[in-house]
């Protein structure tokens, strides 16, 4: 939810995107476990959220926010 706000506030729409997809992720991986149930509904959700940590992590690469944030320039 942070990542959201904090995009709209700097307009990064990869921020944005890494937390929309943070949050599908989330209620897809409780949908999952809750709906198949046992492991096998474990293993659903616990591939879900990798699948969702792998994302935010190609978001952060193509951000690029580190150079970013050297780039920046005080006024």
């Amino acid at each position: 939810m942070m990542d959201i706000v904090n995009g709209a506030k700097v307009n990064d729409g990869a921020q944005i995107a890494k937390g929309a997809v943070g949050i599908a992720g989330s209620l897809g991986g409780a949908v999952a476990v809750g709906a198949i149930g046992g492991p096998l509904g474990m293993a659903v959700g616990a591939g879900i959220g990798l699948l969702t940590f792998g994302f935010g992590k190609l978001m952060d690469l193509i951000s690029d926010k580190p150079h970013k944030i050297s780039e920046l320039q005080i006024d």
